[in-house]
């Protein structure tokens, strides 16, 4: 009995020496995984720290390219809002000078409503995400109430002064003839024309009005005697045809704008 208690006590001390060992081992295997596992997540953090820079600095670097456009865009379309305001004062200048040219009150009425309009200045609205927005129906351009004032001002000045002067006595052997010009596309033209008439020797004076139907009438003063078709005739060369109607309108013709 004491030999098999010896022989017991002495298996039972292997078997614990093998489960120390064997825990042991254990013990060494999951530190070696543990280990691994905080080099894993040392390395995934690396990784996920540098992609983060990679896309922070491409955003920044899209922002910088899309600040850049927005810049451009801007001051372009600044610009064109500029050329188009002085386009438009040349304009105005252009138009204000042939009305002073106008003495006529029928006729300055009839040219005043041609004034140029004004351009279109509403800022042109930006879709989001850089979507391209379709284009809007054209606004309607008013007069300004300004140039309706600077307009009626004029047209209340040509009538004053018609009313304080006394209307032009002709002598007894001046006579008029009507003048209806066909060809003169603009009022640079007319006026030209007009003035190129009252410049021509025997002629007393050529006043502008405007007919029943719209046209421009160069009503012409001169002795009774004078051959006005023979004077535009020699004024404008081989670019006026003339045609005298029974009423005594002269109708002329012209192949090219003056």
């Amino acid at each position: 009995m004491t030999d098999l208690r010896s022989r017991a006590d002495q298996q039972i001390i292997r078997l614990e020496a093998d489960a120390d060992q064997r825990r042991e081992e254990l013990r060494t295997r999951a530190e070696v995984d543990v280990a691994g596992v905080t080099e894993w997540a040392s390395a995934e953090a690396e990784r996920i720290r540098a992609e983060a820079e990679q896309r922070a600095a491409a955003r920044r670097a899209q922002l910088e390219q899309q600040l850049a456009a927005e810049t451009t865009r801007s001051e372009g379309e600044s610009l064109a809002m500029r050329d188009r305001v002085s386009a438009y004062e040349r304009e105005l200048d252009a138009f204000y000078a042939q009305l002073e040219e106008i003495e006529d009150p029928t006729a300055f009425a009839a040219a005043a409503k041609r004034i140029p309009r004004p351009p279109q200045l509403e800022a042109r609205q930006v879709a989001p995400n850089g979507a391209i927005p379709e284009p809007g129906p054209a606004a309607t351009a008013d007069v300004h109430p300004a140039e309706e004032e600077v307009l009626a001002a004029r047209l209340a000045e040509l009538d004053e002064g018609l009313a304080a002067e006394p209307a032009a006595t002709p002598s007894s052997e001046s006579t008029s003839t009507d003048i209806v010009v066909k060809g003169l596309g603009s009022f640079g033209a007319i006026t030209g024309f007009r003035q190129a008439l009252a410049n021509v020797d025997g002629i007393e004076g050529v006043a502008l009005s405007l007919g029943q139907s719209g046209e421009f009438v160069f009503r012409t003063m001169h002795g009774a005697g004078f051959d006005p078709a023979a004077a535009i005739v020699k004024l404008e060369a081989d670019a006026a045809t003339t045609d005298r109607q029974p009423n005594g309108t002269l109708v002329v013709t012209l192949d090219r704008a003056r």
